[in-house]
């Protein structure tokens, strides 16, 4: 396996998805905002030799929002 991607579901409230990534601060530690190549806002941790990404997203045919994390070699 060369990586992982998982979502952290949250109810849409703007409230809900600042605990949900305070969460993921608070185990990880403090996350630095950057943005991708197409300019997309990620917050991106670098953990041992792993690089974890979380993208806040939202799924427009279902209206799921959810952080979409992605963990990889750095």
């Amino acid at each position: 396996m060369t990586g992982l991607e998982l979502h952290q579901c949250y109810d849409g409230w703007d409230v809900q998805r600042r605990a949900a990534l305070a969460a993921m601060e608070q185990r990880w530690g403090r996350a630095t905002p950057t943005r991708t190549a197409d300019d997309r806002l990620v917050f991106a941790w670098t953990i041992g030799n792993r690089r974890l990404e979380a993208e806040d997203i939202h799924d427009g045919h279902d209206g799921t929002a959810a952080w979409q994390v992605t963990i990889k070699p750095r």
